[in-house]
């Protein structure tokens, strides 16, 4: 009878170890049997006296039949225990698949949410720079064409309604930024400064054959010409990597130089015409003199291309200025202006402001912010509060004014703002890798 409560017993351990899946219907079977061997070794203490027996196949010790009973309730536990462990073990399997899956979704949504990387955004401010070669080339057409059909109709007075000193002054700023971003190899830059050198070189052309320039000599406008043609075609060559070697290299070093002392000459003297004509000739004296005392000084700039640069920028940011200042003075003359040129300075500018941005250059970004909120949204407001003379209208209707203003701040605020805080996030995640790095 020992032996066989011994083969019960081990019976019902083995059961238990066989795990989860049949852990209660084994749990049911060692019950039963427990409790039949319970039952009957209390019957038999009932009409008999213990019986002393050995287990020497097995423990080696002596031991009763109601301590083998005990050792069957023992294993019993211990197979409940295990029983309830496995269970506990699948359910916790369960839970941690279940809340596995739970993370890789917030996975996905944070990877979802999270901000692009840098290649992302130098794609995307890479293409954005090529839609605004649109408007940036289409931006003196429509003021081109518009000259011709004045000068067919014969109305040759419309076409000196343009400022060609304006134009000029663009056309400077143009070839200054032309060599600025042609040393630093950016192609959309590069090619949307040549197309302004071009086009605005066909338009003064167009205000000059109309007799609109005045007080200039044919030599002085020859001399200039040639300059800008050649600097132009310098600066592409430049770009194209054929102005280097010992020869390109010290041309473009004279070209570029030629170019700064230009700029930083004339450039006083047509913001002072702009905005404070009474000056006269003086800020170009006043700049002359700058230049021969830092000459003497060795204070003379070492790097021509960002002094071109900036003084690019500081020109276009007076130029519009002025523009501004004589539509409010002079509302009839606004009849020669074209709409379709402020909106294509606006939506060019915008548009480039991403890649400036991208880049880090802050010529570019100062060139960008200013030339599309005012040299392009500025100007289309004046002609908005201002009414033409002969039709008592406005020059520009208020749905187009309106709706040209959403698009140029939602676009301002939804792609320049997604991506200022994009780079903010890269440098604060940079920074903090560093931080656990060097701990």
């Amino acid at each position: 009878m020992s032996r066989v409560v011994d083969v019960l017993g081990v019976g019902v351990e083995r059961r238990f170890e066989r795990g989860s899946s049949r852990a209660r219907d084994a749990r049911r079977r060692s019950i039963a049997r427990a409790r039949w061997l319970k039952d009957s070794s209390a019957r038999r203490r009932r009409t008999t006296t213990t019986t002393t027996t050995t287990n020497g196949a097995r423990d080696g010790v002596m031991m009763t039949s109601g301590t083998r009973v005990r050792m069957v309730d023992a294993r019993a536990r211990r197979g409940f225990e295990r029983a309830r462990a496995l269970r506990a073990s699948d359910a916790e399997a369960r839970l941690a698949a279940r809340d596995g899956d739970g993370e890789d979704d917030g996975d996905g949504a944070r990877r979802a949410r999270a901000p692009k990387t840098e290649e992302e955004w130098d794609a995307l401010t890479e293409w954005l720079s090529l839609c605004a070669m649109a408007p940036l080339t289409l931006l003196t057409f429509p003021q081109i064409w518009k000259n011709y059909v004045n000068a067919m109709a014969g109305d040759l007075a419309a076409i000196g309604a343009v400022s060609w000193q304006g134009y000029a002054a663009g056309m400077l700023g143009n070839l200054l930024l032309l060599s600025y971003f042609a040393d630093k190899r950016e192609p959309t830059a590069t090619a949307a400064q040549a197309i302004g050198v071009t086009t605005s070189f066909m338009l003064i052309t167009q205000i000059a054959w109309s007799g609109n320039v005045h007080n200039v000599a044919p030599i002085a406008m020859a001399s200039a010409s040639a300059f800008i043609v050649g600097g132009a075609t310098l600066s592409v060559a430049r770009y194209f990597n054929y102005a280097h070697g010992a020869r390109g290299e010290k041309l473009w070093s004279m070209y570029q130089t030629a170019l700064g002392v230009i700029g930083l000459t004339v450039t006083p003297q047509i913001i002072s015409n702009a905005l404070t004509p009474g000056l006269g000739w003086l800020p170009v004296e006043l700049s002359v003199l700058g230049l021969v005392a830092a000459h003497r000084a060795d204070k003379l700039p070492t790097k021509w291309s960002e002094c071109s640069g900036w003084t690019a920028t500081a020109l276009f940011m007076s130029m519009p200025v002025a523009q501004i200042a004589s539509n409010l003075h002079s509302p009839e003359s606004l009849q020669g202006l074209s709409v379709l040129t402020s909106v294509f300075i606006t939506g060019g500018n915008a548009l480039m402001l991403s890649r400036a941005i991208f880049v880090k250059d802050l010529v570019w970004i100062a060139g960008s912010v200013w030339g599309a909120f005012v040299g392009g949204w500025g100007i289309l407001a004046t002609l908005f509060i201002s009414h033409s003379p002969l039709t008592g209208e406005r020059y520009i209707t208020e749905v187009e004014f309106y709706t040209i203003t959403v698009l140029l701040f939602s676009y301002t605020v939804i792609v320049i703002g997604s991506q200022l805080r994009s780079m903010l996030s890269h440098e604060s995640s940079a920074e903090s890798s560093i931080d656990a790095s060097s701990r």
